[in-house]
């Protein structure tokens, strides 16, 4: 596993071998390792995109990992984890390695578009497929002991419901989004991060048997959990249990069968948000807006008492 430097401090000994021990933790697949501080640049570098950010809204990206004509490269924003515990590290390049093992069997999203019968229905299927492929790597991770990753938190969770809510008000009320498709687009991007957070939080589920414990972050979080996502969270749960963790093969067959599920799926967590698409006659299609006013009003005062419940909590620990 040959390890470079793009930019930036060397890492030490003991971080380039917990990196080398997360890639053998799932089989050492070859692969490259960038370690970067510019982590946005190297991306961009590597896949040359002109406008990759780490920043999700609601944390920063720590890896990557990227398909190049040179084989499989994991980057590594050294930023995040070069002062990181150890085992974190581990962990990091053990879960990317295992996005570079599916994509190395071909199990992704990627030349499948016959799969989907519109464009809107394709968008929802590379959201879905994108989420999937994260729950097969935490699975992996999880079947060889590593702790649960933060982001499948209750607490984390809740939070990304929060920003949700918020983030969907601002969209509504934006200038920009008296463009239909600028509008679509805030929202499709709100849906792709929920649905990764909810690809971490189901993993963790299937691990141990037992659901997010939102209750225990009030009933603010427990709200936005009901509304958004408890209508789909068992059908995302079985989704998700019958795909296998990402050292193990899965059958073509089986793979276009999950992506049309899980673009299903995506389309009904979409609708509890909110929002859903439409064929339309003679070709094309819309996105729409289903929330009243009350609805709206709803959202703004729980998003309120949630930003309120945030400053209190923060003043109480100083």
């Amino acid at each position: 596993m040959p390890l470079r430097v793009r930019d930036g401090r060397s890492p030490n000994a003991p971080w380039r071998a917990a990196v080398e021990r997360g890639v053998r933790a799932l089989g050492s697949p070859a692969l490259e390792v960038v370690a970067a501080d510019d982590f946005d640049g190297a991306v961009r570098e590597l896949t040359g995109s002109t406008t990759y950010s780490a920043d999700r809204g609601t944390g920063t990206v720590g890896a990557k990992t990227l398909v190049t004509a040179d084989g499989p490269v994991i980057v590594v924003n050294t930023k995040v984890l070069t002062d990181a515990d150890l085992t974190l590290v581990e962990r990091a390049l053990a879960h990317e390695t295992g996005h570079a093992l599916i994509n190395g069997r071909g199990e992704v999203v990627e030349g499948r578009r016959a799969l989907a019968s519109s464009d809107w229905a394709w968008h929802l299927l590379c959201i879905a497929g994108s989420a999937m492929q994260e729950v097969r790597c935490e699975r992996a991770v999880g079947e060889l002991g590593y702790s649960a990753t933060d982001s499948a938190t209750a607490e984390h969770i809740v939070e990304v419901l929060h920003a949700t809510t918020v983030e969907l008000l601002q969209a509504i009320q934006d200038p920009a989004s008296q463009d239909p498709w600028v509008f679509m687009q805030a929202v499709m991007q709100l849906l792709d991060r929920l649905t990764k957070v909810l690809a971490y939080a189901a993993a963790e589920s299937l691990r141990i048997g037992e659901p997010p414990a939102i209750a225990a972050e009030g009933a603010l979080a427990l709200d936005a959990w009901q509304e958004y996502v408890a209508p789909t969270w068992e059908r995302r749960l079985a989704l998700y249990e019958g795909l296998p963790p990402a050292t193990a093969a899965m059958s073509e067959a089986n793979w276009h069968q999950s992506l049309v599920e899980g673009a299903l799926l995506e389309h009904d967590l979409l609708r509890c948000l909110g929002f859903e698409f439409e064929d339309s006659v003679g070709g094309g299609y819309g996105f729409y807006r289903r929330i009243d006013d009350d609805r709206l009003a709803k959202w703004v005062r729980r998003g309120l008492a949630q930003e309120a419940l945030y400053e209190q909590r923060e003043s109480a620990t100083g």
